[in-house]
């Protein structure tokens, strides 16, 4: 558990991804951190995705900056980072997962189907969309880790 310094909490959690034998970490981030990373605003980003399947990402509550001192410019929360007990996907997976992800944050075609849809048959991904319940003019940041795994499935 740490109240971590928010000009580094990208490389503490880069750190925490990549330590080995860190079950979990409970740390107080800046607020629009947490809820990026977590899905607060019902979008995803990249990292969060493409670690789902090893981590799970959770809210815990935001702290207003008044409780601390001295008082910083912006609000706080608490996020959790736990590797899971049993991964979403097997570590030989993991590879072309991480893979897939990458395509799709790529941006090319101005949604997540159009960016697969260079890399797999324009017909896979509309059933693999439909399979995961998706629009396929979706914006790829609006595709929950949930439904990536769906259409990973499915491709």
């Amino acid at each position: 558990m740490g109240n971590i310094p928010f000009s580094v909490t990208a490389g503490i959690v880069a750190w925490c991804l990549a330590a080995p034998a860190l079950r979990a970490a409970t740390m107080v981030t800046q607020l629009e951190y947490a809820r990026k990373r977590t899905g607060g605003y019902r979008r995803w980003t990249l990292l969060t995705v493409s670690t789902w399947p090893e981590w799970d990402w959770s809210f815990h509550g935001s702290v207003p900056r008044g409780a601390f001192r001295p008082v910083p410019g912006v609000d706080a929360a608490v996020m959790r980072l736990v590797r899971r007990e049993r991964r979403l996907l097997p570590p030989e997976r993991m590879r072309s997962w991480r893979r897939l992800v990458e395509t799709g944050f790529t941006g090319r075609g101005g949604s997540l189907a159009a960016s697969l849809a260079g890399v797999h048959s324009r017909r896979r991904v509309l059933a693999a969309f439909a399979r995961a319940g998706l629009d396929p003019r979706v914006p790829v940041g609006h595709v929950s880790p949930a439904e990536w795994l769906t259409v990973f499935a499915h491709l």
